[in-house]
């Protein structure tokens, strides 16, 4: 089993200093809300939700947002909310451990639990804890929290919350390049998978192609850490596969 990161007790970013606001909205903030909402939902899935004092609901939703909503859920059942920012609160520790328990999994060639969320890829390679906060804290802000009015205010509330997350507190640089970084690390899986579809039905040729690329881009992810990619064992077998039937001369003809 793997261990890394510890759970903290209080996110930095949800606990609000004593005097400090969030700014005043302008019509500037509403028109970059409407604008986030127009950004169409990549990797979306059709759920059935079950959501207290709403019902079932089909959604199109990531895996990571059935999450966040459930966490809403689970947190509403056992907790009296007296205020939007008591219920992100509880929400998103609810979340927040959930995948950190996840990331506690152990991971295998055939279920690897980094592709189910990219904090489970934060927390296995022990990034900042300020990416992590915040990149769960954008999760709550998502247009797919509409479906009641307690989801709402929570989805406003951490909009508040990240509008006052000053340039100074985060390097985006570095927040950037991190979601860059699993961004990859799952084009990794596309190309092996790619490659050895093409292996199973014989196309040796077009099945290098994709496990060369997986091989050069999860060797610049190790270059960052041993987590940071795949054991470069399972791809190099079958890339030596590959080559050792290219150059014997055989070939398997697709039925």
């Amino acid at each position: 089993m793997w261990r890394g990161t510890t759970l903290r007790q209080q996110p930095e970013f949800l606990t609000t200093s004593a005097g400090q606001r969030p700014p005043e909205r302008t019509p500037e903030d509403e028109e970059e809300e409407e604008q986030q909402q127009e950004v169409p939902v990549r990797e979306n899935v059709v759920s059935e939700v079950e959501i207290p004092n709403v019902g079932r609901i089909m959604m199109m939703l990531t895996p990571a947002m059935q999450g966040v909503i459930l966490a809403i859920a689970k947190a509403g059942r056992s907790s009296i909310w007296k205020a939007p920012e008591a219920g992100l609160i509880k929400a998103f520790h609810e979340e927040y451990s959930r995948l950190f328990e996840l990331s506690q999994e152990e991971t295998t060639p055939s279920e690897d639990v980094r592709l189910q969320h990219s904090l489970v890829y934060f927390f296995q390679n022990k990034a900042p804890n300020r990416i992590i906060e915040r990149t769960l804290l954008e999760q709550f802000t998502d247009r797919n929290l509409s479906f009641d009015e307690r989801a709402i205010s929570i989805m406003r509330e951490a909009r508040t919350k990240l509008r006052l997350i000053k340039p100074e507190d985060m390097d985006m640089d570095e927040y950037l390049q991190w979601h860059d970084d699993y961004r990859l690390f799952r084009t990794v899986f596309v190309y092996l998978l790619t490659g050895l579809e093409h292996y199973q039905h014989g196309k040796m040729r077009e099945a290098l192609i994709f496990l060369a690329h997986a091989y050069e881009t999860n060797s610049a992810l190790l270059t960052h850490g041993e987590r940071r990619g795949l054991e470069k064992s399972l791809i190099s077998v079958y890339r030596r596969k590959c080559l050792t039937v290219s150059n014997t001369g055989r070939v398997w003809i697709q039925n």
